[in-house]
């Protein structure tokens, strides 16, 4: 799983509604991305001997 710039939570930004409107506005997202990979990629290592 990787994220965008490091960022590992949700973003939410908030402004005020319009004028004829009581209340805020919200949205939120969350860039993310996955991807399978090779098991033969991985190494095994017990650390350092």
């Amino acid at each position: 799983m990787a994220f965008l710039n490091g960022q590992e939570a949700p973003t939410v930004e908030t402004s005020d509604a319009d004028f004829n409107m009581l209340g805020i506005r919200m949205r939120g997202y969350h860039d993310f991305g996955v991807n399978l990979q090779d098991p033969r990629g991985g190494v095994k290592s017990k650390g350092e001997v």
